[in-house]
């Protein structure tokens, strides 16, 4: 735009400046004189033309140069809209990409986490699975970030199917009704005790310690701060979503108990003071519990028989 821009000054004011020479010298000059000017002046406006000429078309190469090529056409199948279609992600399990014919002979799956849920199709909850529960899995996919396993009962049931988050779940190859009785109890019951050992020691690194002198006081404190905070937000909900006698109930109520949430408030802190200090100045253990120990040790003995199990 810039060149363009200097061309066309450039072209005026030539022009400009000639035609202001002729009026104003004309009356000066001989005619032949006149004539002889003219013609130096002519010469010099096609020169000025054809530099000006020259440069535009070296403006239009440098604009076409600057210009993106051509998008190619559009694929069949993508409506015109411009934008390249996207292929559909293959599904996964197991974190890896899946070929796209189901393996021969199926998955299944057991639970393998505390509190495992399950929901319908459309995503509506439906409840928690136990820890343990044999499930066959009729395909893996993938919503977001999350892996949600297809599934249905292990035992058959022709009920609907229903999902699962996939890392709840321990998946393996095969169809669970081809597994021998005695692998399907002891896969059942390492799970179980899979469950048990993480729950053991996550109470072992955040639960109150038997082992502080000050760990019964603490945890009624606790127990009577809780309850009295959850009656209370309980109380105020009835307060604001009742009318009429209910809602005078729960008035009458929380005024009973004002002036208890200080003495309540108190006890608690002291008694969570104490226990935390006795905490610090004692660190827990490292390691495992002599009854976790007791676990991972009949988890492993499960564990062997079941690998003898599928040897045989």
């Amino acid at each position: 735009m810039n060149a363009w821009t200097g061309f066309l000054l450039r072209y005026t004011l030539a022009a400009v400046l000639g035609t202001a020479l002729i009026i104003v010298l004309g009356p000066r000059f001989k005619p032949r004189e006149v004539g002889a000017n003219l013609k130096d002046l002519g010469a010099g406006v096609q020169r000025s033309a054809r530099q000006a000429g020259r440069q535009a078309g070296r403006i239009a190469e440098d604009i076409r140069e600057s210009l993106p090529a051509a998008a190619p056409d559009a694929p069949a199948g993508s409506a015109g809209t411009g934008t390249p279609a996207v292929a559909r992600p293959a599904a996964v399990s197991g974190g890896a990409p899946r070929a796209a014919a189901e393996p021969s002979g199926g998955r299944w799956a057991v639970v393998d986490t505390p509190r495992t849920a399950h929901y319908t199709t459309e995503g509506k909850f439906l409840s928690y699975l136990p820890p343990g529960a044999l499930l066959t899995v009729e395909d893996v996919k993938r919503n977001g970030d999350t892996r949600l396993a297809v599934c249905r009962p292990a035992d058959g049931n022709p009920g609907p199917r229903f999902l699962v988050k996939a890392d709840h779940l321990a998946i393996h190859a095969g169809a669970p009704d081809r597994i021998a009785p005695e692998a399907r109890r002891l896969v059942v019951q390492i799970a179980q005790l899979d469950v048990e050992i993480a729950t053991r020691r996550r109470e072992q690194r955040e639960g109150i310690r038997q082992d502080n002198p000050h760990a019964a006081a603490y945890a009624e404190a606790r127990s009577a701060y809780r309850a009295y905070w959850s009656r209370v937000k309980d109380l105020q909900a009835r307060r604001d979503s009742g009318t009429g006698d209910a809602r005078m109930e729960a008035l009458d109520e929380l005024r009973r108990l004002t002036g208890d949430d200080r003495r309540i408030t108190q006890t608690y802190e002291r008694a969570k003071a104490a226990y935390e200090a006795w905490n610090k100045a004692n660190p827990r253990p490292a390691g495992d519990t002599p009854e976790i120990q007791r676990l991972v040790a009949e988890r492993g003995r499960l564990a062997a028989v079941l690998e003898e199990e599928e040897t045989l």
